[in-house]
């Protein structure tokens, strides 16, 4: 960044790329939100369901409303214009492009890494794999005019079936096979990686991020192209998670077994996530009676982990209200809801302590 003045105050004169290499974290972790956006700013004339209450939001007063040109069924003559919707819609569709040239290994049909220096790397993560095809599943939706948010599991009204959409839900399919057909040990856990080239080289290990990333992801696939077999594989992984990954003794999953597991809040989200859509939707459905997918097994796995790690030493402090804590008159508790995070003022620090994660927790 160059440095310049104006108006008498300082100001950035220029910007320069000194490090131009792409990663998939960076690219999947934006395209989602950016998506999301996109879907809660549309003004296409063509989405006929969309929601009254983001219209009026976007429709001049209070935020700007898009230009006619480019909320018609003609891409071609779109313009220049930095209202919510133009925006969105410019970036979503960029990320989309860079994830597609960039990171999609076309031939071998799964995502990379890595593009430096002008070159597509063959490293392959099965967690960024994985929460690639969540973003796309609502890339492609947002596209189509389908449900997003909290809904991405829902059917709409209206489906646009757009070029982007059908190319967004190749990809994804390309990506949910190369994990069932690559990533998936004997044992039914998947690797936490490979590495491209005449032989893959797999990365043999099988973190719990991995699972449950795996997990999400295929679910995502499922809902998103509606074939079982991701479905089946999903379910494949958590039954396998449970037998060698469940440690009796800290009642919830380990990486080894006995030994200390290290979490991050990558770990945290994949868990979470992953264990969310399995009581969504890989739990038993009438005359299916596999005891680890019953609900109330799933629930209860959700709140044992949530206990032990969340609460255990990851959540650093608690807000009152939404959190559990409560303000109780003649009470000096600051731990109200007694699961052992205190409130940001007596969770430690000269001011307190955030209501953040931890960046790693050692838990056993």
């Amino acid at each position: 960044m160059t440095e310049g003045e104006q108006n008498g105050v300082k100001s950035i004169a220029g910007l320069k790329v000194t490090d131009g290499t792409s990663t998939l974290r960076d690219t999947w972790s934006t395209l989602w939100p950016v998506a999301e956006f996109f879907a809660f700013s549309d003004q296409r004339e063509a989405n006929s369901a969309q929601n009254p209450a983001f219209l009026a939001v976007f429709d001049g007063a209070p935020f700007a409303a898009a230009p006619a040109a480019n909320t018609d069924a003609n891409e071609g003559n779109d313009v220049v214009a930095d209202d919510a919707f133009s925006l969105a819609n410019n970036i979503s569709n960029l990320l989309f492009k860079n994830i597609a040239a960039l990171h999609y290994n076309q031939a071998k049909g799964t995502f990379v890494t890595e593009f430096k220096d002008g070159k597509q790397g063959n490293q392959v993560d099965t967690y960024d794999a994985a929460y690639s095809i969540v973003a796309l599943s609502i890339y492609q939706r947002a596209k189509d005019a389908l449900p997003v948010g909290y809904a991405s599991a829902e059917s709409g009204d209206v489906d646009l079936k757009t070029a982007a959409g059908k190319d967004a839900l190749a990809m994804i399919k390309g990506q949910a096979d190369f994990i069932i057909d690559h990533l998936v040990s004997s044992n039914g856990l998947v690797f936490d990686g490979l590495t491209l080239n005449k032989v893959n080289t797999l990365n043999k290990d099988k973190s719990l991020d991995a699972q449950f990333a795996a997990i999400r992801g295929l679910v995502a696939a499922y809902l998103a192209t509606d074939d079982v077999k991701y479905k089946q594989a999903a379910r494949s992984i958590y039954l396998a998670v449970e037998k060698n990954m469940f440690d009796k003794n800290i009642n919830t999953w380990a990486t080894v077994p006995g030994k200390a597991t290290i979490h991050t809040p990558y770990t945290e989200a994949a868990i979470s996530g992953g264990l969310r859509e399995a009581i969504l939707h890989l739990k038993n459905e009438e005359g299916e009676n596999e005891p680890a997918l019953e609900l109330t097994t799933l629930t209860d796995r959700y709140v044992s982990w949530f206990r032990t790690v969340i609460n255990g030493g990851m959540q650093l402090a608690e807000w009152m209200g939404d959190s559990g804590e409560n303000q109780i008159k003649g009470s000096s508790s600051t731990d109200t809801d007694e699961d052992g995070v205190h409130q940001i003022i007596a969770a430690g620090g000269k001011f307190g302590t955030a209501m953040t994660m931890a960046n790693k927790a050692s838990v056993k």
